[in-house]
């Protein structure tokens, strides 16, 4: 592995341990109960958009449905189980479809459970996540790439937020449009040289927890 690879992937660990750390802001979702042992996580606006999630409480341990945009956001949802929900840990993460928004998280996961969490999907699922997840990822990070509609081209982004902070107003536009900034650039040093985690439990057609 190169030191500039060494270097990348300790910025990434520090970024997910801040994340899940005592004290750390818990605010990306809003959590809410829908049954006993059952709740929902609603993802809040953000310049690079989270999927929602379901969370299931099991007598020994936590199922989660869907991973979010990135690993960073996952170790966000895991500190907000902890504190709001329950300190089991997560033993079962599903991905319903390979959509960056939905799957690049299984690494914030993985990282914080290690070879006791089960990432589920279906075998198609997998597959379509191991032919597609990384190459439409760098090109959403490059700038003379074109991703296919749906993923975020973040330096299009960004020289859109940039231009728009120059004309910005008031004080509460430019403050809005710099943190939007902020988000934009944090995810591009996230993500810049990230390896997609795959599912490690595959079905055909039915798998039961």
């Amino acid at each position: 592995m190169s030191a500039a690879a060494i270097l990348d992937l300790s910025w990434r660990r520090a970024e997910w341990a801040q994340a899940i750390a005592p004290g750390a802001p818990t605010d990306l979702f809003e959590i809410q109960s829908v049954a006993e042992g059952v709740y929902f996580a609603f993802a809040r606006p953000q310049a690079v958009g989270n999927c929602k999630a379901a969370i299931f409480l099991n007598t020994a341990d936590v199922l989660v449905v869907d991973a979010h945009s990135k690993p960073s956001a996952a170790a966000g949802l895991i500190a907000q189980i902890k504190q709001q929900i329950t300190t089991k840990p997560v033993r079962s993460l599903v991905d319903t479809h390979f959509h960056w928004d939905h799957s690049q998280g299984n690494a914030g996961y993985r990282d914080a459970f290690g070879k006791d969490l089960k990432i589920i999907a279906s075998d198609t699922t997998k597959k379509l996540q191991a032919q597609f997840s990384q190459a439409r990822l760098q090109e959403s990070l490059d700038p003379q790439g074109h991703p296919f509609s749906g993923q975020p081209h973040i330096p299009v982004l960004l020289d859109a937020a940039r231009q728009h902070l120059s004309t910005a107003g008031s004080r509460e536009q430019k403050v809005r449009i710099a943190d939007r900034i902020r988000q934009l650039e944090a995810f591009q040093r996230e993500m810049q040289n990230f390896i997609p985690v795959l599912p490690t439990v595959t079905f055909g057609k039915t798998y039961v927890i």
